[in-house]
């Protein structure tokens, strides 16, 4: 009789560990990054709308995806906006001249700015955008008027997020992780 009550509490005890084996490998765990990367996703934006002359495009663009990273899932926040990296880093030589000196040195390191001006013609921005994002009204070519820049100050959105952020997301990733467990034990 104890033998078989025993088991019966192994059984019990199997199954817990089958849930909980779940719940840090499965969907659980999936809807614990997502909250996790939503709170990363929500200060980036922020950080946006805040320090940057963007209309809109790029806020909307910043979003989550689930990946699996050598063989562990994980959540990324991202842009796939070209200038998502442009506004982060700057460019041309005023975005090398002021780019964030807090970067991880593999990341500063890989930077490379072009160092050469750029134009393009001036009926492609008002007057107003084209001071927002740091273009001179130059002079005519070809009959034409044109803007020009040396680049933009960087205006990091991304980088400032994670370290901001950090210990929320991990508090944030854990706490839906518990309670995960705790569901799924209930079953």
């Amino acid at each position: 009789m104890a033998e078989e009550s025993g088991l019966k509490g192994l059984d019990r005890v199997l199954k817990q560990l089958d849930a909980i084996e779940e719940a840090l490998t499965g969907e659980i765990m999936e809807k614990a990054l997502v909250q996790g990367a939503k709170v990363l996703q929500r200060q980036a934006k922020e950080n946006v709308k805040n320090n940057s002359s963007n209309t809109g495009e790029l806020y909307n663009s910043i979003d989550i995806k689930i990946t699996d990273i050598d063989g562990e899932k994980a959540a990324i926040v991202y842009s796939n906006k070209p200038q998502a990296f442009y506004t982060e880093f700057g460019t041309g030589p005023v975005g090398e001249k002021n780019k964030p000196s807090n970067l991880p040195p593999e990341v500063a390191g890989s930077l490379v700015y072009h160092q050469g001006g750029w134009g393009f013609k001036a009926n492609n921005l008002t007057e107003s955008e084209a001071k927002r994002y740091g273009f001179t009204h130059t002079h005519k070519y070809n009959g034409e008027d044109y803007y020009f820049t040396m680049g933009q100050k960087p205006h990091p959105w991304l980088y400032p997020a994670v370290a901001e952020t950090g210990e929320r997301v991990q508090k944030t990733v854990a706490a839906a992780i518990r309670k995960g467990i705790r569901e799924a034990l209930r079953k």
